[in-house]
């Protein structure tokens, strides 16, 4: 199932592919002016996506926490964040979460992963973000 936005985002108007991620990491990334941050990899394919316009996500009522963040995400009414020379766009279907992400709409890459593995990452990547805050 592919959102209609990312039908003809592949290089030459040709369908995005959803390559399958099977070793989901999402990891923080310190920075000094704009606190933490994320990326998210595979272990064996390398950078997924990088969040350079979510800063601060250590902090309460940061990006994470907001209502667009929290809720389902369906193939009707996705995820989808931009800002300058940065797209994201995520839905569920299939057990999986897509992912479309790239430098705007007309080039992105694609992957999927399991919904269990995401959520996976996402809960040890609060917690991580938790511990950061107690310490």
């Amino acid at each position: 199932m592919v959102h209609p936005l990312v039908r003809r985002s592949g290089p030459d108007g040709t369908p995005l592919a959803f390559r399958a991620i099977t070793d989901f990491v999402i990891d923080p990334v310190q920075t000094v002016a704009f606190g933490v941050q994320m990326r998210w990899r595979s272990a064996t394919q390398g950078l997924l996506t990088e969040f350079p316009w979510w800063d601060h996500l250590e902090l309460h009522g940061s990006r994470l926490a907001e209502s667009d963040w929290t809720r389902p995400w369906t193939l009707d009414n996705p995820f989808v964040d931009a800002d300058q020379n940065w797209f994201f766009l995520a839905w569920v279907a299939d057990e999986s979460v897509y992912v479309a992400s790239g430098a705007d709409a007309g080039a992105l890459t694609g992957y999927r992963v399991s919904c269990d593995a995401f959520e996976r990452a996402v809960s040890e990547f609060r917690a991580g973000l938790a511990e950061r805050v107690r310490s």
